[in-house]
């Protein structure tokens, strides 16, 4: 998925991002003992707008959900606030992708613990709308 593309490249292109989370930014889910803090994106729905005069648009919107885990609330709230600078209100090209408009939809955190063990990890998110060109 193209918005998908997109999201990652833009977070990783940031040197900032990269200093806090290095390249540790992965679709769908994070491979077994990877070291903290890191991302997972997935994409939660597409709409896809169709005109009477043209049918498929090709605008899709997509909602994308960003879960930062990382050892301390501190910094979750550290990688979240980048986030929010490098993504809310992006337009421009990323992965060769044309993104028209990124807004940020929701945030959430609560406290997590690792299977079958007493260690807690924080665990936020993050929603992004964001609304590329199709080719």
């Amino acid at each position: 998925m193209s918005a998908s593309k997109a999201l990652r490249a833009r977070l990783v292109d940031d040197a900032t991002m990269t200093g806090l989370v290095g390249t540790r930014i992965y679709p769908g889910r994070a491979p077994q003992n990877v070291k903290l803090p890191y991302i997972v994106y997935h994409r939660i729905s597409t709409v896809r707008a169709a005109t009477l005069d043209v049918g498929n648009a090709k605008v899709p919107e997509v909602r994308m959900q960003c879960d930062v885990i990382a050892a301390t609330q501190a910094e979750v709230e550290t990688i979240l606030s980048r986030m929010r600078v490098v993504m809310d209100n992006f337009r421009g090209t990323s992965a060769g992708v044309t993104v028209l408009g990124v807004s940020v939809d929701d945030e959430q955190d609560q406290p997590e613990f690792y299977e079958g063990s007493d260690t807690v990890f924080y665990h936020s998110s993050l929603d992004f709308s964001i609304i590329y060109r199709e080719a």
